[in-house]
C-alpha cells in the first residue's frame, strides 16, 4: 500500500473544485464511443462520410464533464506519446475554449500547434501570409487562399477549413496521419449564428466538408444540445447525459481516492458507503466528502504525529465533524446554485420542483410555470417561462435525461433542498425555531433558516437512534431521534 501522503492530501484540500480530481472513475462507455467516433472519421479517409460523429456532453454543474474531457485528453495523448506515433488509430485531443473557436485563427493555430509543434507557427504564417483574401463574417476575419472564395453550401468547407487545409498542403501530405477529437468545454457559451466563421469551422467538421479525420466533442450544461443546433449543428448529433455515478462507482471511487493518499480504508467501507449515499452519488458532493475526510485526517495527524493513515484511527467525535463539515460543503454548493432570479422566484421554483415526475418533459415544466405565472396565452408569459426554463437547467435544477426524454432534478437532495429553502419566509413558523435573539429580527431569522435548511439534510440522511447535538456556525442543532430537528441561536464555546 502507498505510504501516507500527507502533503500531497493538504494540497487536495486547499484546491479549488475545478482542479482536476486526482483518480477517475466511470464514464468508459462515453469515452470509448467518443474514441470509436474519432476512428471512425480516419476510417472514411478521402471519402464524403456521413454528418454527424459530433458527441455531446451534458449535465448539471458538478457532474465531472470537465473531468471526463481532463481524463479523455490525458489518456489518448498519453497513450500516442508512448506509441510515438506507431498506432495511427489512436487519436489525439486538443481542448479548446470557447473564446478561441469564436477567434477563429487562435482556434487553427491550437490545431496546428498539437499536430506538428514544431512547423506550426511558420508554416501557418505561410499559409495566411501568401496572396489572400478577407473573408470576414460576422465581424470576424480570416485568411483565405487567393482565388477560393468562402461558401456556405454544405458540400463546401468553410474559410477556416480551407486555410487549415492549406496549412497541411504547405506541411506535406494532406490527410492527417491520425485522428484528432476537438474538445470545447464550456461549450453551451458558444455564441448562436451560423455564419459566425469559428462555428462555420465547426459545422465543417460535423458535416465531414472537408474529408478529414476531425470530430468534435462539445461539453457543457444541459442545453448544450440546443446551442449545438444553434451554431449549425444539426444532423448525427449523439447526445451523453452525464449524471449521478452509480454506487459501485462511487463507492470504488472513494476507495480508490484513500488509496491514492495512502489511507487505509480498514474497517470504513461501510461508512465511505453512506457518504455515497449522502453525496447522491453526485461526482461534485462525493469531492465535498473527500475534502471532509482529508481535512480531518489532517487534523487527527496534527494531534497525533505518530497517526499511519489508518481511518480505523479515526474516533466517533472525527466521523461527526467529517458528517457536519461535508453537509457545509453541500449546503454551499446549493446555496451557489441560488441565483437572485431563483431567490426572487421562490414560490414558482418550488412549484416545479414538485412538479417532476418520471414522465415530466421540458413542455411540462414550460406549461407549470406558465399557470404559476398566469395569463397562460399572454405571449410575453410564454417567453418569460421559456428563459426561467432555461436558468433552471444553467443552475443545475433541471436536466433531460436524453434528447426528448423526460427531465430531472439531477441530484435528489438538491431536488428536497430546492423545495425546502424556496418556502415563503412567512412559513418558518412551521417549523421548530427558537431563538434567545428577538424572532423578529432578519439577523436571527436568516441565521436560524440557514441553520434550519442545513439539518433537514441530516435528518432525511441519517437513522438515528439518539440526540446528536451539532454547531452550524452560531447556531447549535439537535437532530432528535424522533426524525425532527430543533435550531437554537446560542454561543458557541470556544
Amino acid at each position: 500500500m502507498t505510504e501516507f501522503n500527507k502533503s500531497e492530501l493538504a494540497r487536495f484540500v486547499s484546491e479549488g473544485e475545478k482542479s482536476p480530481p486526482p483518480v477517475f472513475v466511470g464514464r468508459e462507455a462515453v469515452m470509448t464511443d467518443i474514441q470509436k467516433a474519432a476512428r471512425l472519421r480516419l476510417d472514411e479517409g478521402g471519402f464524403d462520410g456521413e454528418p454527424g460523429n459530433t458527441r455531446i456532453l451534458q449535465g448539471a454543474p458538478g457532474a465531472g464533464k470537465s473531468s471526463l474531457i481532463f481524463e479523455l485528453e490525458n489518456r489518448l495523448n498519453w497513450l500516442h506519446n508512448i506509441d510515438k506515433g506507431e498506432d495511427l488509430r489512436i487519436p489525439q485531443v486538443v481542448e479548446l475554449e470557447v473564446a478561441e473557436v469564436v477567434d477563429g485563427t487562435a482556434m487553427l493555430r491550437r490545431l496546428a500547434e498539437r499536430i506538428d509543434p514544431v512547423n506550426a507557427t511558420d508554416a501557418f504564417r505561410r499559409t495566411t501570409r501568401a496572396d489572400t483574401v478577407e473573408a470576414s463574417v460576422g465581424g470576424f476575419g480570416v485568411g483565405a487562399r487567393a482565388g477560393r472564395s468562402r461558401s456556405t453550401e454544405e458540400d463546401e468547407p468553410s474559410a477556416l477549413m480551407t486555410a487549415f487545409r492549406d496549412w497541411l498542403i504547405d506541411r506535406g501530405p494532406i490527410e492527417l496521419e491520425t485522428p484528432v477529437i476537438i474538445a470545447i468545454d464550456e461549450a453551451q457559451n458558444l455564441p448562436p449564428g451560423k455564419e459566425r466563421q469559428g462555428n462555420l469551422f465547426l459545422q465543417s467538421v460535423h458535416n465531414n466538408r472537408a474529408r478529414l479525420p476531425l470530430s468534435l466533442v462539445l461539453a457543457g450544461l444541459g442545453d448544450t444540445e440546443e446551442t449545438a443546433n444553434a451554431v449549425g449543428l444539426t444532423r448525427g448529433l449523439t447526445v451523453h447525459s452525464i449524471g449521478r455515478f452509480s454506487r459501485a462507482e462511487s463507492c470504488g471511487l472513494m476507495q480508490r481516492w484513500c488509496a491514492h493518499f495512502g489511507l487505509a480504508v480498514g474497517s470504513q467501507r461501510p461508512r465511505l458507503a453512506m457518504y455515497c449515499a449522502l453525496a447522491d452519488d453526485w461526482p461534485q458532493h462525493l469531492h465535498c466528502a473527500q475534502k471532509a475526510l482529508g481535512q480531518a485526517v489532517l487534523d487527527v495527524q496534527q494531534q497525533d504525529p505518530a497517526f499511519d493513515g489508518s481511518l480505523d484511527h479515526l474516533r466517533e467525535p472525527d466521523w461527526l465533524r467529517v458528517t457536519a463539515q461535508f453537509a457545509q460543503y453541500r449546503a454551499e454548493h446549493y446555496r451557489g446554485r441560488i441565483s437572485q432570479e431563483i431567490e426572487d422566484n421562490r414560490t414558482l421554483t418550488a412549484a416545479v420542483m414538485r412538479s417532476l415526475t418520471p414522465d415530466t418533459t421540458m413542455e411540462d415544466i414550460l406549461n407549470t410555470i406558465r399557470q404559476q405565472l398566469g395569463d397562460f396565452e399572454e405571449p410575453s408569459r410564454s417567453q418569460q417561462a421559456q428563459a426561467f426554463r432555461d436558468h433552471l437547467v444553467h443552475q443545475g435544477a433541471l436536466q433531460k435525461t436524453r434528447t426528448d426524454g423526460p427531465v430531472i432534478c439531477p441530484i435528489p437532495s438538491f431536488r428536497s433542498w430546492l423545495m425546502e429553502s424556496t418556502r415563503p419566509l412567512h412559513n418558518r413558523q412551521m417549523y421548530s425555531l427558537r431563538s434567545d435573539e428577538d424572532i423578529r429580527t432578519e439577523k436571527a431569522l436568516d441565521r436560524l433558516e440557514d441553520a434550519h435548511s442545513w439539518a433537514i439534510e441530516q435528518v432525511n440522511q441519517f437513522e438515528l437512534d439518539r440526540t446528536v447535538s451539532l454547531w452550524h456556525g452560531p447556531v447549535k442543532v439537535e437532530i432528535l431521534s424522533d426524525g425532527t430537528a430543533s435550531e437554537r441561536l446560542d454561543t458557541r464555546p470556544s
